[in-house]
């Protein structure tokens, strides 16, 4: 590798090769589809920021937030917090996904002529530097498990994130557990999720989250094991030696 390819993977938090996995996916809206679980998840992953906002699950229970949604997918989380009431930003770095997201919005009566719901092809440092608007929100929802990076990410997360505002963390546990249930078993035996979707390496665990999270100020406030059970299809809270899930806030340094 020269000097410019290992400089520019330094700045980066793209992985090319999960990125490419993610240009091939077809059936991000699927509900049959090898992105299945995700909406198992996103159940889960709405009724938890309710949880901690301390806010109704009923109706626009969202108005006069500001969210950022860090890799879209299909836009499932997104649309889920748009309908909520809070006005979405939706980015993503595969060409592929934020054109599903597009496309899904686009075919909605309800969202298709929605400003307050949209979507950039752009990586999170590169938003960062643009610097434009902070965030009251920001979700990362199994996302850093597919970026190179971690202390970049993390650190343009904290940029875009209001003093005070809350970042929602999603992600797979690097322990022995996680790889015979999410690589071995959902991935080669139950077949639920597509072969190569998930690299042991990439994975984090909770404390290297934190390590990234404290340099930049970032609190964890509450922090949940979840686990997809296979049998039933269902998501629910477990120990965190297989997937994690929290909630963290911005400390005012004001």
């Amino acid at each position: 590798m020269n000097r410019f390819k290992l400089f520019k993977q330094f700045c980066s938090t793209i992985n090319q090769a999960d990125r490419q996995n993610f240009n091939k996916i077809q059936d991000w809206w699927s509900v049959g589809g090898s992105m299945a679980p995700l909406y198992q998840y996103n159940h889960l992953r709405v009724q938890f920021i309710h949880e901690i906002l301390k806010r109704s699950q009923k109706g626009k229970s969202l108005t006069g937030f500001h969210s950022l949604d860090i890799g879209v997918g299909g836009g499932i989380l997104s649309e889920s917090l748009r309908r909520l009431g809070s006005k979405v930003t939706g980015i993503d770095v595969s060409e592929n996904s934020i054109g599903t997201a597009i496309n899904h919005k686009n075919s909605d009566p309800e969202l298709r002529n929605d400003a307050d719901l949209e979507y950039k092809l752009i990586s999170i440092e590169e938003l960062s530097k643009k610097n434009e608007i902070q965030y009251d929100i920001i979700t990362a929802m199994e996302v850093i498990e597919h970026v190179d990076n971690l202390p970049l990410f993390i650190e343009s997360i904290a940029k875009l994130l209001k003093p005070n505002g809350k970042l929602f963390i999603s992600s797979i546990n690097k322990s022995y557990e996680s790889y015979f249930k999410l690589i071995i078993g959902a991935e080669y035996i139950a077949r639920v999720v597509p072969i190569g979707t998930h690299d042991w390496n990439n994975f984090k665990t909770p404390e290297q989250v934190w390590l990234q999270l404290n340099k930049q100020k970032i609190n964890i406030d509450v922090l949940r094991g979840v686990e997809y059970d296979l049998w039933s299809g269902q998501m629910k809270y477990s120990n965190n030696e297989t997937q994690y899930i929290m909630a963290c806030s911005k400390q005012n340094r004001e």
